[in-house]
């Protein structure tokens, strides 16, 4: 039994292995034109060379580019609307909301390194068209100023998650959104009072969980 179970995984796995060659390769590829062409939105710094610990920090990735299509294709952006990334790292998800309609477009980062690298790559390519805030999620003010808040994961534990959920509720007087890309910590939302507006199938098959939560 248990041997026909591995047998029937194999092909599984070896289509997994695949993709993710393949789309490990594309990254490669994307990297290498962006530093030819003055940017550095895709390669990657360990949380250790930035100054933090992995308990602190989940390390800075890029969102995959299908996934945000797939994320926006059941959204529909008022020229109102404004949208914060929390854990922006390099920006690469900025520069895609750059291209829809929203109002204001701006990141959060802790890191004054990824921040610094951030607003180059936003100004070289957009000029001011973004804000680029450094500040601790936990600690930072603003969120009142903002109706979508867009998050792949940046947090390696649920207890910073949660912080900054509750600053996001407390300075919140409209309905808000929130979108989960890799959400591992989906209760946290819904203990908060969030609802599951909408599933988005990952079109990376790789299986992750893509929500968008509201909440009045």
């Amino acid at each position: 039994m248990m041997h026909s179970f591995i047998a029937l995984l194999k092909p599984i796995i070896s289509e997994f292995r695949s993709r993710a060659t393949i789309s490990w390769s594309k990254r490669r590829l994307r990297i290498v034109f962006e530093k030819i062409s003055g940017y550095d939105f895709s390669s990657t710094i360990s949380q250790k060379k930035l100054g933090f610990l992995p308990n602190e920090i989940n390390l800075c990735s890029p969102s995959d580019e299908r996934i945000l299509r797939e994320i926006f294709k059941n959204i529909n952006i008022k020229n109102s609307d404004r949208i914060l990334d929390i854990g922006c790292g390099k920006g690469f998800a900025l520069n895609y909301f750059l291209t829809l309609p929203f109002a204001k477009v701006s990141g959060l980062e802790i890191s004054e390194l990824l921040a610094s690298i951030c607003k180059h790559n936003l100004n070289r390519k957009w000029g001011q068209k973004a804000e680029v805030i450094l500040s601790d999620a936990t600690q930072y003010d603003g969120y009142s100023k903002f109706n979508y808040f867009y998050l792949y994961n940046p947090f390696p534990s649920r207890e910073i998650l949660e912080k900054v959920i509750e600053k996001i509720v407390s300075q919140s007087t409209k309905e808000i959104f929130v979108i989960y890309n890799n959400a591992l910590n989906t209760e946290v939302l819904l203990e908060k009072g969030f609802i599951i507006k909408k599933k988005i199938l990952d079109p990376t098959s790789t299986g992750k969980d893509i929500l968008i939560f509201s909440k009045y």
